[in-house]
């Protein structure tokens, strides 16, 4: 399975959702997984941090102040086993920026 991500630059609004879509091949996970989509702020203006709803195959950030922000987006594919232990293999890892004005 493999992922990507379509952009690394997003353009947004303050108090607006931009999203962050993931393009999976396939598009289905295997039977007995599911895919999980993470977005960490690295670097911002000052102020509160963006609201982030992570998502498959599209997660909303929602920035409160203007400026430029710097997200990592992880993707990984995750299996769940009866026994309780969990299973994963990164399948994207990038950094995007996300311009504010």
């Amino acid at each position: 399975m493999k992922a990507s991500l379509d952009v690394r630059e997003y353009s947004g609004r303050v108090g607006t959702a931009t999203g962050i879509r993931v393009r999976l091949s396939p598009k289905r996970p295997p039977e007995g997984y599911y895919v999980s989509a993470i977005i960490d702020v690295l670097s911002g203006p000052p102020g509160p941090p963006p609201a982030i709803l992570t998502g498959v195959p599209v997660s909303d950030v929602t920035p409160r102040v203007p400026g430029d922000y710097r997200l990592r987006v992880v993707v990984s594919l995750i299996a769940k086993s009866s026994c309780g232990g969990v299973k994963s293999a990164t399948l994207l890892e990038r950094v995007v920026t996300l311009r504010v004005r």
